[in-house]
């Protein structure tokens, strides 16, 4: 008789401290004194730890010194067995192993607007400029529809932790970055965002020296003012992913609509933008989009509100949280132009509700505080839903308290009924910037959840001395998991 195989979960988690580590550094020596001393304290632990039984999760920080060019970084492998967890804790220091292109996992894409890089109004500011001195500045007040008729639109993405945008090209010629126009004419002309007719701006311009012989300027917004309120000059519009060599855009502000103290949705669409990679002179690369070559992949129904997307391995398919009215649902949308294939119905939310979305191996993982969380995934042609509930009780308020953090430093895993959450646990405080206090995560530890469908089993969280007073975390992270 065979021995029964014991299945191992693995999740691996990643998170880059970013420069607010940097000034807590007095060199390389300081890093390497303190790399070894990385101590774990239990400060909450319910249910039965016999349901995370055979799980491992590899949490990795690392953090980089400007400074002194260096990085170091901390692995914590957390394994789970005997019903205890067993801590091991290795680091590598690297010396000029500085990461300054590193923001973010790869799937991050942001659209926005800005009338900040406007080539109207760039134009109005160089004409402006023609009675000024350079270095001498001025200002002027305008009502922006008698110049500019619809926002310009820019793309941010990364590629391999490199971060790139629409509005530059790598010219071979001159070996460096040059302002590229073309992707922003067609992003532009496909968004058609039209700017309220009662805007107004106003206007500081400084004429520069002269370019090619020509009267040139800086300008800078300092206020947009309309009729019902304020509206920031510069805001995102849209999200996406990348995936093998393309952009996919979720445009939940699409067609022509107008401009209010919020976006009124009209058309939403999958927009699919390739992405060329173009050789360096440095034996380096440069990304690059492909204008001619953008498509709208699918269109979708009206009136929802696109919470993120994620492409199928087989290039096939999209899985999209949305949100329409009060329901929360995950559409599966044909990227071929088909519209949507599938539409499972979540839960009813309302404004209070927090929402987190993970995406991982062809699945949807969506956490709604006071509610529980959810996991979309294959099973055969088709997708299915496995719920885990949340019954108020203290353990489960511990689950959200611990996790109001970014959603990138968390992971979620299911297989065989059971869901695995693991992440970077702390909590929320309040930070006073300019007279203005906002709500900010402040991480202290790791956290793992173990749920069936009958709710919460087991959870654990630890404090972290990699977050002491010399260890503030801060900054972009980036997730991964993996099930053998």
């Amino acid at each position: 008789m065979g021995s029964k195989r014991t299945k191992t979960w693995i999740i691996i988690l990643a998170v880059l401290t970013a420069a607010a580590l940097v000034y807590t550094f007095a060199g390389a020596s300081a890093i390497k004194a303190t790399a070894d001393i990385v101590e774990y304290e239990q400060i909450a632990s319910y249910g039965d730890p016999a349901a995370a039984e055979g799980i491992d999760v590899v949490f990795s920080n690392s953090a980089w010194s400007r400074i002194n060019r260096g990085r170091v970084t901390w692995y914590t492998d957390m394994n789970v067995s005997g019903g205890k967890e067993q801590f091991s804790v290795t680091h590598r220091y690297s010396e000029g192993d500085y990461s300054p292109y590193y923001t973010g996992p790869d799937e991050d894409v942001t659209v926005y607007i800005s009338l900040g890089i406007c080539p109207e109004l760039q134009d109005l500011a160089d004409r402006e400029a023609q009675d000024l001195a350079v270095g001498e500045s001025k200002r002027i007040e305008i009502l922006v529809s008698d110049h500019v008729a619809t926002y310009p639109v820019i793309v941010n993405y990364t590629v391999d932790h490199r971060s790139f945008d629409s509005l530059h090209r790598y010219d071979p010629e001159n070996k460096t970055t040059v302002t590229e126009e073309e992707a922003g004419k067609v992003l532009r002309d496909l968004f058609k965002v039209h700017v309220p007719k009662d805007m107004r701006a106003s206007i500081r311009i400084t004429r520069v020296p002269d370019i090619d012989g020509k009267v040139s300027a800086n300008y800078i917004i300092d206020e947009s003012v309309y009729t019902g309120g304020t509206i920031w000059w510069d805001m995102s519009i849209a999200g996406g992913s990348y995936y093998d060599g393309a952009i996919y855009i979720y445009d939940y502000f699409s067609g022509e609509y107008q401009l209010g103290n919020n976006f009124k949705v009209a058309d939403p669409r999958v927009i699919k933008v390739p992405v060329k990679t173009v050789k360096t002179h440095d034996g380096g690369y440069y990304c690059e989009l492909e204008a001619d070559k953008i498509t709208v992949g699918a269109d979708l129904e009206k009136g929802i509100d696109m919470l993120g997307l994620a492409r199928t391995k087989d290039g096939s398919k999209a899985l999209m949280p949305v949100r329409v009215n009060d329901l929360l649902k995950v559409l599966v949308v044909d990227l071929a132009g088909g519209g949507t294939i599938q539409n499972i119905d979540l839960c009813n939310v309302s404004s209070g509700n927090v929402c987190r979305v993970k995406f991982k191996d062809d699945s949807a993982f969506v956490g709604v505080d006071r509610e529980g969380w959810f996991a979309v995934y294959p099973k055969g042609s088709a997708y299915e839903l496995f719920f885990a509930p949340t019954d108020g009780s203290v353990e489960s308020s511990e689950v959200w308290r611990s996790r109001t953090w970014y959603t990138d430093s968390f992971d979620a895993s299911f297989e065989d009924g059971k869901l695995v959450i693991a992440g970077f646990a702390g909590e929320k405080r309040s930070n006073i910037v300019d007279g203005q206090t906002y709500d900010v995560f402040s991480p202290d530890g790791i956290s793992l959840a173990v749920y069936t469908g009958d709710g919460l089993k087991y959870f654990t969280r630890y404090h972290s001395s990699l977050y002491g007073v010399n260890y503030a975390t801060f900054g972009d992270s980036m997730c991964s998991a993996e099930i053998h």
